[in-house]
């Protein structure tokens, strides 16, 4: 259930401390997504050492993640947005997408990312939705029938 008034955003605090996630949280968090839903928890934790992740947390609990896998040096892609169902629509993924742009070590970089029902928050942080026919591609295990657990 949403507030009408939405968690103060001095309230979250916005972190890539990794000693501060809470694993169980953010395979939590990921599981109630539609892209993510059937992701082993092996793949989730992996993706975790293996990219910059940033945490969202009110008081403690984490309420928020997302990640960036990077070159740092010509490209961003951000994925596994997600906040806590019962906080959505609060500004919290806002308040996240803001940290993740605002990171030093990503200044300057072609940013990309794949939405099925979150393009209006990412347009009003100028990401654009790429002139048809699209090029973008992609090669997934399952164009293979590859055994993605």
């Amino acid at each position: 259930m949403s507030s009408t008034t939405g968690v103060p955003p001095e309230e979250i605090e916005i972190t890539t401390d990794q000693t501060r996630f809470d694993p169980s949280s953010i395979i939590q968090l990921l599981r109630q997504t539609h892209f993510a839903a059937h992701r082993s928890d092996a793949a989730i934790l992996k993706s975790l050492k293996t990219s910059l992740c940033f945490g969202a947390f009110l008081n403690s609990r984490q309420v928020g993640f997302g990640r960036v896998i990077t070159d740092y040096a010509t490209t961003a892609y951000l994925c596994d947005m997600a906040v806590a169902p019962d906080l959505r629509g609060q500004g919290i993924g806002q308040k996240l997408l803001q940290a993740i742009l605002a990171e030093p070590s990503l200044k300057d970089l072609k940013w990309i990312l794949r939405t099925k029902d979150a393009a209006s928050l990412y347009a009003r942080f100028d990401f654009i939705d790429p002139a048809l026919p699209s090029r973008y591609m992609e090669r997934t295990p399952g164009n293979r029938g590859w055994d993605n657990t």
